[in-house]
Protein backbone atom coordinates (compact mmCIF):
# COMPACT_ATOMS: atom_id res chain seq x y z
CA UNK A 1 0.00 0.00 0.00
CA UNK A 2 2.83 2.41 0.84
CA UNK A 3 4.30 1.90 -2.61
CA UNK A 4 1.03 3.00 -4.21
CA UNK A 5 0.76 5.99 -1.89
CA UNK A 6 4.30 7.08 -2.70
CA UNK A 7 3.66 6.72 -6.41
CA UNK A 8 0.65 9.00 -5.98
CA UNK A 9 2.48 11.79 -4.17
CA UNK A 10 5.65 12.01 -6.24
CA UNK A 11 5.70 15.31 -8.15
CA UNK A 12 5.25 15.36 -11.92
CA UNK A 13 7.28 18.54 -12.37
CA UNK A 14 10.70 19.75 -11.29
CA UNK A 15 14.21 20.32 -12.56
CA UNK A 16 15.79 17.75 -14.88
CA UNK A 17 17.94 16.00 -12.28
CA UNK A 18 15.03 15.68 -9.86
CA UNK A 19 12.76 14.36 -12.62
CA UNK A 20 15.32 11.70 -13.53
CA UNK A 21 15.53 10.67 -9.89
CA UNK A 22 11.72 10.55 -9.63
CA UNK A 23 11.50 8.46 -12.82
CA UNK A 24 13.93 5.94 -11.35
CA UNK A 25 12.07 5.90 -8.03
CA UNK A 26 8.75 5.36 -9.82
CA UNK A 27 10.23 2.36 -11.63
CA UNK A 28 11.49 0.89 -8.35
CA UNK A 29 8.17 1.44 -6.58
CA UNK A 30 6.08 0.03 -9.44
CA UNK A 31 4.97 -3.57 -9.60
CA UNK A 32 6.83 -5.90 -11.96
CA UNK A 33 5.39 -8.80 -13.97
CA UNK A 34 6.16 -11.40 -11.29
CA UNK A 35 4.43 -9.30 -8.60
CA UNK A 36 1.37 -8.81 -10.80
CA UNK A 37 1.08 -12.55 -11.28
CA UNK A 38 1.87 -13.58 -7.69
CA UNK A 39 -0.32 -10.96 -6.02
CA UNK A 40 -3.16 -11.04 -8.58
CA UNK A 41 -3.06 -7.26 -8.91
CA UNK A 42 -6.08 -5.72 -10.63
CA UNK A 43 -6.57 -2.05 -11.38
CA UNK A 44 -9.97 -0.53 -12.06
CA UNK A 45 -9.62 3.19 -12.65
CA UNK A 46 -8.26 4.72 -9.46
CA UNK A 47 -8.83 1.53 -7.44
CA UNK A 48 -6.15 -1.17 -7.13
CA UNK A 49 -6.79 -4.58 -5.56
CA UNK A 50 -4.48 -7.47 -4.74
CA UNK A 51 -4.49 -10.79 -2.91
CA UNK A 52 -3.70 -9.88 0.70
CA UNK A 53 -2.77 -13.44 1.66
CA UNK A 54 -0.27 -13.67 -1.19
CA UNK A 55 1.11 -10.23 -0.31
CA UNK A 56 1.62 -11.23 3.31
CA UNK A 57 3.37 -14.43 2.23
CA UNK A 58 5.63 -12.51 -0.19
CA UNK A 59 6.61 -9.99 2.48
CA UNK A 60 7.52 -6.36 1.96
CA UNK A 61 9.59 -5.21 -1.00
CA UNK A 62 12.65 -3.25 -0.03
CA UNK A 63 13.01 -0.09 -2.11
CA UNK A 64 16.11 2.01 -1.59
CA UNK A 65 15.26 5.68 -1.27
CA UNK A 66 18.23 8.03 -1.17
CA UNK A 67 18.56 11.38 0.56
CA UNK A 68 17.46 13.51 -2.41
CA UNK A 69 14.43 11.29 -3.08
CA UNK A 70 13.58 11.39 0.64
CA UNK A 71 13.71 15.19 0.51
CA UNK A 72 11.41 15.24 -2.54
CA UNK A 73 8.91 12.97 -0.77
CA UNK A 74 9.09 15.00 2.46
CA UNK A 75 8.51 18.23 0.55
CA UNK A 76 5.49 16.74 -1.22
CA UNK A 77 4.02 15.53 2.07
CA UNK A 78 4.61 18.91 3.75
CA UNK A 79 2.87 20.69 0.84
CA UNK A 80 -0.09 18.35 1.10
CA UNK A 81 -0.28 18.94 4.85
CA UNK A 82 -0.06 22.73 4.46
CA UNK A 83 -2.81 22.64 1.83
CA UNK A 84 -5.00 20.47 4.06
CA UNK A 85 -5.05 17.69 1.47
CA UNK A 86 -3.10 15.06 3.40
CA UNK A 87 -5.29 11.96 3.75
CA UNK A 88 -5.47 9.57 6.69
CA UNK A 89 -3.73 6.92 4.62
CA UNK A 90 -0.58 9.09 4.57
CA UNK A 91 -0.12 9.48 8.34
CA UNK A 92 2.46 6.70 8.62
CA UNK A 93 4.34 7.92 5.53
CA UNK A 94 4.40 11.44 6.95
CA UNK A 95 5.88 10.15 10.19
CA UNK A 96 8.51 8.20 8.30
CA UNK A 97 9.58 10.93 5.86
CA UNK A 98 8.95 14.04 7.99
CA UNK A 99 10.23 13.06 11.43
CA UNK A 100 10.07 15.38 14.43
CA UNK A 101 7.14 17.41 13.10
CA UNK A 102 3.58 17.28 14.40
Amino acid sequence: MERLLLLGILPAEGDITTLRLIRSLRENLSFNEAEHEALHIEADGMRVQWDGVAAAAAGPKEVEIGKKATDVIATALKRMSAAGSLGMQCIDLYGRFVPNED
